[in-house]
């Protein structure tokens, strides 16, 4: 199983675990978004509404589309606002 690290350097693959990864990032402030998708709140640029879904515009430019168990958790989430450039 491989995993996508996406970030300001480019993207990533990983060979392990989606669950291995997560574990990885213990410590660091984000959401698990989706089955497949796990998002450091700093990495979000805004979150878009679009009728019932929901989609993480990323400041590398990526969009994570939100699944309707997360839409609560990402709704109620604060995220730090994206630096100007």
């Amino acid at each position: 199983h491989y995993v996508e690290v996406h970030s300001n350097l480019g993207v990533s693959p990983l060979l392990m675990r989606f669950s291995d990864a997560l574990d990885e990032v213990e410590g660091v402030e984000g959401l698990r978004v989706h089955r497949s998708h796990w998002v450091a709140k700093k990495a979000v640029r805004d979150v878009e509404v679009a009728g019932s879904k929901l989609v993480l515009n990323l400041n590398c430019g990526a969009r994570i589309p939100v699944s309707r168990s997360y839409r609560d958790q990402v709704m109620s989430a604060e995220f730090p606002l994206a630096e100007s450039a």
